[in-house]
C-alpha cells in the first residue's frame, strides 16, 4: 500500500519532467511509446539496482543495531 501511495503522490506532485522518480518515468514511457517490454524490464533491472545495494550495504547495520541491545551482560 505505502508503494503505491508514493507512486501515486509522485505521480500527481511532480510538475516538471526533469523532476521525477524512476518510477513514474517508467509509467510514462509505457504511455509514450507503447509496451516495449524489453526497454521497460532493462529500465526496471536498473531501478532495481539501488535498492538491492541499498539493502546489501546497509543490511548489516540495521542486523547489529538490532542485535546489539538483545545480549544482556
Amino acid at each position: 500500500m505505502f508503494a503505491w501511495a508514493d507512486f501515486i503522490y509522485a505521480l500527481t506532485m511532480a510538475t516538471g519532467a526533469s523532476i521525477q522518480p524512476v518510477s513514474v518515468g517508467l509509467y510514462k514511457y509505457i504511455g509514450i511509446y507503447g509496451i516495449k517490454w524489453n526497454n521497460l524490464m532493462a529500465g526496471g533491472f536498473i531501478f532495481s539496482i539501488s535498492a538491492i545495494l541499498l539493502v546489501v550495504i546497509a543490511g548489516r547495520f540495521v542486523v547489529a543495531g538490532l542485535t546489539s541491545g538483545a545480549i544482556k551482560q
